[in-house]
C-alpha cells in the first residue's frame, strides 16, 4: 500500500498540466501552427487535446505581456485571468464565458417589424484548476436568451434546437431561452496515459469541418482513455447519446429522452513526426427498446479497435469506420484528408480534402481551404434510433448526407488587430438521404438546395487567456432551396450587420 502511495504523490508533483484546450477553430490553428514548429511532433488529430501534449506556453495567449499596467483592473481586464487562486499545488482560475451580439438585417423587413430588436444575450463562466500537476478540472456555464435574425431563427426551428446548443424554450413572443454548459475531470496517472470524464464535445481531424466526429453537435457525457507510445496514439471513448424523442410518461411530469450510446476507437499512427494516419472505428448501441431500456452489448466494453464492429449485433448496432491522413509540409503548410464509410443499406461515405497554410507570405495570416462531400444517407441508420446523430444533428458534418461543400478561411493577427474572412457554399439534393433521421432507404430526388455565405470580420482582442474579443462584421447569405418546384430561398437568406463581444471558448455554426 506505501508503495502505491508512494507511486501517486511522484506523479501528482513531476508530471505538467493537465488541463483541455477548448476546441475551436482558433484553438485548433494554434495548436497545427505549433505542431509545423516542433521536430519532434505531437498528435493532433483528435481532440481536445491538453495544455501537456502541446506546445501550449508558446501560443499567442501565453506570451508574455511586455505592457505597463499601471492599474490592477487593466491587468486584469486586458492580459490575466479574471479570478485566480494559487497556493502550494493547487491553482484555480476563473474567466468569463460571454457572448453579447447585436445583429442588423435590413434584407428581412417584415420578419424585423415583428420582433424588433435582434440581439444574443449570454452570460457565463469558465472554471479550471489544477491540483498537482496531474489532475486538473474545468467547468463552464452560459445562460443564453437570443432573438436571431431570421436565417438563423429558421435553422434553430427546422432542427428544433439551436445548433451546436441544444434544446430551447420560448423567450418573449420570437425568442430562446437556453443554457449551455460543459465540465471535464482530467487524470494523467503517467506522462502518456490520459483518463478523461467529460461533458462536452469531441473531434477528429485537422480542418474546420470533420466527416466523422466534429463538434457542430449539442455536448454530451463521455469517458475516454488515451495512451500515446513513441510513434503510435490510441484512444477509446464512450458516451450517452440522445435524441429529441421522449420515452412514454412515466410517474414525473417530463419523461427523459431516449438515448443510445456511441464507442469510438482511434489508432493515430506517426511513421514520420510529420505525418499522422488515423484509423477510426466508431459503433453505437442500441440501449432502448419498445420493452424497456436495456443494457449495451457485451462488446461494447471491449476498447480493442476492430472487435467492436466485428462482435456487435448489427441488427442492434450500426458502425461507421474512417480513414484520417495529415502531412505536415516543409513546416509551411498542413495537408490533411478524410473517408468515412458507414455501414449500412447503401454503404454511404463522406470525403474530406484541405490545405491550411500558416503564416502565409506574413507573420500570422492563415488560410485554410477545404473541401468536403458526402453521399445519400450518410448518418442514417435502418436502425430505429441508431442514426449517427446527437440531439437532432449530424456528429460528422452539420449540413447531413448528399452534399458538396467549398470553403475558403482567412485570418490574420497583428497585435490586438484581429481579421477574418470566409466563403461557404454548398450544393445539397433535398431528397430523403440528406436528412440522417431518414430511415427510408428510397433514393428520390425531390427538392436541391444552393447555398452561398461570405462573411467578414474586423476585431480587437481584449483578453488573449479566453480569447475575448471585439467584433465587427457582415455576413451575406444566398441559400435557394426548392422543394416540389417551390422556392424557400427568402426564408435563408440574410445580409446581416453584427456588433460582438464574445469569449472564443466554444464553436457556433449557422454557416451550413
Amino acid at each position: 500500500m506505501r508503495f502505491f502511495i508512494y507511486i501517486l504523490v511522484l506523479f501528482t508533483t513531476q508530471l505538467s498540466s493537465a488541463q483541455i484546450i477548448p476546441i475551436h477553430d482558433y484553438w485548433n490553428r494554434e495548436i497545427e501552427r505549433h505542431q509545423l514548429k516542433n521536430a519532434k511532433g505531437f498528435s493532433t488529430s483528435y481532440k481536445p487535446l491538453l495544455q501537456s501534449q502541446t506546445d501550449f506556453k508558446k501560443f499567442d495567449s501565453q506570451r508574455v505581456d511586455s505592457a505597463i499596467y499601471y492599474w490592477n483592473i487593466n491587468r486584469i481586464l486586458f492580459r490575466d485571468h479574471w479570478l485566480t487562486y494559487q497556493k502550494e499545488n493547487v491553482h484555480i482560475m476563473a474567466d468569463p464565458w460571454v457572448d453579447f451580439s447585436y445583429f442588423k438585417d435590413p434584407l428581412n423587413r417584415d420578419y424585423n417589424q415583428k420582433v424588433s430588436r435582434q440581439y444574443n444575450n449570454s452570460r457565463g463562466i469558465w472554471i479550471q484548476g489544477n491540483i498537482g500537476n496531474s489532475f486538473s478540472f474545468h467547468t463552464a456555464f452560459s445562460e443564453n436568451q437570443s432573438i436571431f435574425p431570421f436565417y438563423m431563427s429558421a435553422i434553430s426551428d427546422s432542427l428544433e434546437v439551436i445548433p451546436g446548443w441544444g434544446r430551447f424554450k420560448a423567450f418573449k413572443k420570437y425568442g430562446y431561452d437556453y443554457a449551455v454548459s460543459n465540465s471535464s475531470i482530467q487524470i494523467e496517472p503517467h506522462s502518456k496515459l490520459q483518463i478523461s470524464l467529460s461533458y462536452g464535445k469531441q473531434f477528429i481531424g485537422s480542418g474546420y469541418r470533420s466527416i466523422l466526429l466534429s463538434d457542430a453537435a449539442m455536448s454530451y457525457p463521455f469517458a475516454s482513455i488515451r495512451y500515446s507510445g513513441k510513434w503510435f496514439t490510441y484512444l477509446s471513448s464512450a458516451a450517452l447519446l440522445q435524441e429529441q424523442e421522449r420515452l412514454p410518461l412515466g410517474s414525473t411530469s417530463e419523461s427523459l429522452f431516449k438515448r443510445k450510446m456511441g464507442t469510438w476507437n482511434f489508432l493515430i499512427v506517426t511513421p514520420l513526426p510529420n505525418i499522422e494516419v488515423g484509423f477510426l472505428e466508431s459503433v453505437l448501441y442500441e440501449i432502448w427498446t419498445p420493452q424497456g431500456r436495456k443494457s449495451p452489448h457485451y462488446s461494447s466494453y471491449i476498447p480493442v479497435i476492430g472487435a467492436r464492429s466485428f462482435l456487435s449485433d448489427q441488427n442492434t448496432a450500426s458502425t461507421l469506420y474512417g480513414l484520417n491522413l495529415k502531412w505536415n509540409a516543409f513546416h509551411q503548410f498542413t495537408l490533411y484528408g478524410q473517408y468515412g464509410w458507414l455501414n449500412n443499406k447503401t454503404k454511404s461515405y463522406g470525403i474530406q480534402s484541405g490545405i491550411l497554410y500558416s503564416n502565409f507570405l506574413i507573420k500570422n495570416l492563415d488560410i485554410r481551404i477545404e473541401y468536403n462531400s458526402t453521399s445519400a444517407f450518410m448518418y442514417s441508420s435502418a436502425q430505429d434510433l441508431l442514426s449517427y446523430t446527437q440531439q437532432q444533428q449530424a456528429l460528422g458534418h452539420p449540413a447531413g448526407g448528399d452534399m458538396q461543400e467549398w470553403s475558403v478561411r482567412v485570418d490574420y493577427t497583428r497585435k490586438r488587430f484581429l481579421f477574418h474572412g470566409d466563403i461557404h457554399q454548398i450544393n445539397q439534393t433535398l431528397s430523403n438521404g440528406a436528412d440522417p433521421y431518414q430511415q427510408s432507404f428510397f433514393i428520390g430526388s425531390s427538392g436541391s438546395r444552393s447555398m452561398l455565405q461570405w462573411q467578414l470580420k474586423a476585431g480587437c482582442l481584449i483578453n488573449p487567456k479566453v480569447h475575448l474579443c471585439f467584433w465587427l462584421g457582415y455576413t451575406q447569405r444566398n441559400d435557394i432551396r426548392k422543394m416540389s418546384a417551390i422556392s424557400e430561398e427568402s426564408k435563408f437568406n440574410a445580409s446581416l450587420f453584427t456588433i460582438n463581444l464574445s469569449s472564443t471558448l466554444n464553436s457556433q455554426y449557422f454557416d451550413f
